[in-house]
């Protein structure tokens, strides 16, 4: 069936990435694997509100771009590669709206690619449930991108979430982070050699060419020799960006998120504490607990003892 769009599902794990594709595509799916490997491809089919026929890709779960498995390696290998029947039109990042700082970190480096991107928050009803409210419109006006709350174990948000594919035709989020001052040399080089405009995957290629299959043998000497003759050190690198990263989050999030059960016990234990360590009632309730020690080790332990 030939699809009209094509979309790729990208998530940390367990954040109900593949339940929102079964959710969207039903019985229209099939399952493959990559090329050269084990790892499944999942793929299936299902009707925008316009009409047009998308096929959506369930990527393997990963928390970063820089791959900890082989199935995390897929997840920029497909992204990297036009040519891959799976390279998508729009990326749909599905982030858990419980623990969004952590889930935001592999969507700043998807939509660093230049790919158009739209961020859903899924389990916004365990969210509101646990006292987190996010203003989504705030978040999608400091990221850039559509931002769309939905909860796919409960079937809420889907039709809204189609809407946002359907309206996502180019690449409009914000850059969080100067990618080219993290090694400015190494992304010229890359750019100029293998015209390759995004700086971003310009780096990446530099971290991962290894692993990747698009390059050619004589491309991936040249790659290795930028490497050598620039003492790139990919490790040192990544975790600078990772620490970058948070840093800008941390500021995108600011006044986006507010905890109101955790505002609301935090309160509580300033309450005890100030009952606890006051200088009279805090030295009262110490002596009270020694009295208490006391008898229950020498007076009151004498009932149990003559039972036995």
């Amino acid at each position: 069936m030939k699809a009209d769009l094509r979309i790729a599902l990208i998530g940390n794990p367990n954040t109900g990435k593949s339940t929102l594709f079964n959710l969207l595509t039903g019985l229209n799916q099939k399952i493959g694997n990559f090329p050269g490997i084990t790892v499944d491809r999942k793929t299936g089919h299902f009707k925008l509100p316009s009409g047009r026929e998308a096929l959506v890709t369930d990527l393997p779960g990963t928390y970063s771009l820089y791959p900890k498995s082989r199935d995390e390696a897929i997840v920029f290998q497909v992204l990297a590669d036009k040519t891959d029947p799976s390279y998508p039109d729009v990326v749909v990042v599905v982030a858990d709206a419980t623990n969004l700082r952590r889930n935001l970190l592999l969507y700043t480096q998807v939509a660093d690619l230049g790919i158009p991107t739209l961020l859903a928050l899924n389990m916004s009803d365990l969210a509101t449930k646990q006292g987190i409210d996010i203003n989504v419109n705030e978040l999608s006006s400091r990221l850039g991108v559509r931002v769309v709350p939905i909860s796919a174990r409960i079937n809420v948000g889907t039709e809204v979430l189609k809407e946002a594919i359907d309206h996502t035709t180019s690449s409009l989020q914000n850059q969080l982070l100067d990618i080219f001052s993290i090694a400015p040399e190494a992304v010229v080089r890359v750019k100029l050699e293998f015209d390759q405009p995004n700086d971003y995957f310009a780096l990446q290629t530099l971290h991962q060419h290894d692993v990747l299959t698009t390059f050619s043998e004589a491309e991936q000497d040249r790659l290795d020799a930028i490497v050598k003759d620039l003492n790139f050190n990919s490790t040192k690198l990544q975790t600078e960006e990772i620490e970058l990263r948070y840093r800008a989050l941390s500021k995108v999030l600011t006044g986006v998120i507010n905890v109101k059960v955790a505002r609301e016990k935090f309160m509580l234990t300033e309450k005890i504490d100030a009952i606890v360590t006051h200088k009279i009632w805090g030295f009262a309730i110490f002596l009270l607990l020694l009295f208490f020690i006391f008898n229950a080790i020498f007076s009151w332990s004498s009932v149990p003892m003559d039972w036995i």
